[in-house]
């Protein structure tokens, strides 16, 4: 009669422990649901957005806990890209946000691809003394991969055309810049000019001078004061 009673109170211990198994079970699938988890143990990661995978931090049968990775994989949308470009600084004033881009890369030398500047950076390069801008272009049939070379050509949408003069030519008084214009041996014109830029020996201007006219480059100093004083 006791064993009778003992094996009962086995069962009845057996068949609560069963219980609370099965309750246990219940929520650890529930939660396991909710995160994705199917019957067998299998996760699937959904990506946030479309693109193609350019980075992996994971190799196959590796076991990874939340703190042993930072990401799975790197994802790009090469719909648009970026195509980062060097501006010298004798050019920097010439390039604007919301300016046009001629692009041409060494894979399509053929092909032209255009694009907007959306940003010029405020930092030189350290290295190359170069300013860095940004431009955004669409990439139809992706074409245009991460990390290739590109040749950039920025459409300078200003009006204004300036005329190239040796940088020696131009002499700056009184706040002004200004080029002397020959006209003949007794007649010699002082003009105010604005320089926009200076690469090496030659000066951009913009004012009233016009292309073809001679400018004195010798001795401009002595013919300046001469006319001047």
């Amino acid at each position: 009669f006791k064993a009778g009673l003992a094996a009962e109170r086995d069962v009845v211990l057996a068949r609560e422990e069963l219980r609370k198994a099965q309750s246990n079970l219940g929520k650890t699938n529930k939660q396991l649901g909710i995160y994705g988890v199917d019957r067998n143990g299998h996760y699937n990661i959904t990506a946030p957005i479309s693109g193609f995978i350019t980075d992996k931090e994971v190799t196959e049968n590796m076991q990874y806990t939340t703190s042993s990775v930072d990401k799975f994989f790197t994802i790009a949308d090469l719909d648009q890209v970026w195509v980062l470009a060097n501006v010298f600084e004798a050019d920097i004033d010439k390039v604007k946000v919301g300016y046009k881009a001629d692009i041409t890369t060494l894979s399509y030398p053929d092909k032209h691809f255009t694009g907007v500047v959306d940003k010029v950076f405020n930092v030189l390069d350290p290295e190359s003394k170069a300013l860095k801008v940004r431009i955004k272009l669409a990439n139809p049939g992706y074409l245009l991969k991460p990390e290739m070379y590109a040749q950039v050509r920025i459409l300078n949408t200003g009006t204004q055309k300036a005329l190239s003069v040796p940088a020696n030519a131009v002499v700056f008084d009184k706040d002004q810049h200004f080029v002397l214009v020959y006209k003949s041996q007794k007649e010699v014109d002082t003009r105010p000019v604005t320089v926009t830029k200076t690469v090496g020996d030659v000066s951009y201007v913009t004012g009233d001078l016009k292309p073809g006219e001679a400018i004195i480059t010798k001795n401009q100093l002595l013919v300046y004061d001469e006319l001047n004083d």
